[in-house]
């Protein structure tokens, strides 16, 4: 199993980043009042290395500006590793 890191910027609070999803709904309900909402997301950058992959995306939420960035390290047996 590969271990992964996703972290999430809201671009209105001057680039203020969360570790984890719910630290991000929580700051959205709380500071911006977005409960309970599904958002659209758009892939704005991958990369499929060796060893990890990576993507972007930016999400589409009313009047505010966020995004996420994940990156997970590929398991030993993946085959991407020996292609």
């Amino acid at each position: 199993m590969s271990e992964c890191t996703n972290k999430y910027f809201c671009h209105t609070c001057d680039e203020q980043e969360f570790e984890d999803t719910e630290s991000m709904m929580k700051h959205l309900k709380e500071v911006h009042g977005l409960d309970g909402m599904k958002f659209n997301r758009r892939m704005t950058f991958h990369l499929d290395a060796r060893d990890y992959f990576l993507s972007q995306y930016e999400w589409d939420a009313p009047g505010v500006k966020f995004s996420s960035s994940h990156r997970c390290e590929r398991a030993e047996d993946d085959m991407m590793r020996h292609v």
